[in-house]
């Protein structure tokens, strides 16, 4: 079955997150000069200076025109393979790298599946196990567009790079499907991509061999700890409305930095610190709470959801030990971290 986004069909504008772009301007400034980036973005609809960035969305067929441009400005018609080849899903923000930070390539799909919201509305991703081999296989929505060969092109070099991660560098999948028809010069592309071709495909697709989804990720690549929640969160960022949303982003960002201050919050917001107090109070919170309840918050996820040291988790919730976090996690929760990592881990969290 088709795993969609969870969004109706009854909206008709497919979108696509702008952190996707990320690499592309550079590409096309790096091979055509920065005047051809710019009317590939005027081509495309798109501000020349726009946020390439999560948070932020932009249709799809104006992504596929961006690469329809600069691809005829080229004279290349296979612009978007070799785009592909330098393209990296970790650089898309949270999202990417919750994605790549899968400890297996098998636990990396799934995640890629389970956020697919977070990269589009209406594009659909499935995983087909197939005798030892693994196909996986993904369908835009724009494969009418007339430039959208350039985005399957792309994409294809995008997803084996994201494999590569648990392979090596050097890799190429076993097969390569694409929703295009050929190109004019099929031995040009096979240069480029070094497999067994086929074109006019229900979608694009990958094969490599069914144990692959055991490779865990290469030891030699650089770790984070990544939440499902921080790429949610991510996604559907917007500047918050209510003063107690605002002084909660405060907060957020002083205990990514390690250190909470109510002083340095209310300097912040240009008020005093009893203003602050009072303006919180009208809310029905005080500022100590909303610290405890964003420090449990952000220790839920990365309990529930990475296998990160308990150690680690009280470092990046704020708390000075290991001792004095688990007993507060106990009083917040009615429960201790431990008990709730393995109950996470007994439901597929």
């Amino acid at each position: 079955m088709w795993r969609c986004s969870g969004v109706s069909m009854v909206e008709t504008v497919p979108l696509i997150t702008a952190s996707a772009l990320v690499g592309m301007p550079e590409f096309v400034a790096g091979e055509l000069g920065a005047r051809a980036l710019r009317r590939s973005f005027s081509d495309a609809g798109l501000p020349a200076d726009m946020p390439v960035q999560e948070g932020y969305f932009v249709p799809e067929v104006a992504a596929a025109r961006f690469l329809g441009s600069a691809a005829r400005q080229a004279g290349d018609p296979l612009l978007g393979a070799k785009l592909g080849a330098h393209l990296n899903i970790a650089t898309n923000g949270a999202w990417g790298r919750h994605i790549v930070e899968g400890e297996t390539l098998g636990g990396c799909l799934q995640r890629f599946i389970r956020t697919l919201c977070c990269f589009c509305n209406y594009d659909l991703l499935r995983i087909d196990l197939i005798g030892d081999i693994a196909w996986c296989r993904f369908r835009f929505a724009t494969t009418d567009h007339a430039d959208y060969p350039q985005i399957c092109l792309a994409t294809v070099g995008s997803c084996t790079n994201l494999v590569r991660h648990f392979t090596g560098p050097e890799w190429f999948p076993d097969a390569v499907e694409m929703d295009i028809p050929p190109p004019v010069t099929p031995s040009l592309l096979e240069d480029i991509l070094p497999t067994e071709i086929r074109y006019n495909a229900e979608c694009i697709a990958l094969a490599f061999p069914q144990e692959y989804l055991t490779l865990r990720r290469r030891p030699e690549l650089s770790q984070s700890h990544t939440t499902f929640s921080e790429a949610m969160r991510a996604r559907d960022h917007k500047p918050p409305e209510s003063f107690e949303a605002v002084v909660e982003e405060i907060i957020r960002l002083q205990i990514g930095s390690g250190s909470v201050s109510l002083d340095a919050a209310a300097r912040s917001l240009d008020l005093g610190v009893r203003t602050l107090q009072r303006k919180l109070e009208r809310t029905g919170c005080h500022f100590k709470d909303l610290t405890g309840r964003i420090r449990m918050g952000i220790a839920r996820e990365h309990v529930a959801e990475t296998s990160l040291p308990l150690a680690a988790v009280a470092e990046l919730a704020g708390f000075s030990d290991q001792f004095n976090f688990s007993r507060a996690f106990r009083r917040y929760f009615g429960m201790p971290p431990s008990e709730m990592r393995k109950l996470a881990s007994a439901h597929g969290g």
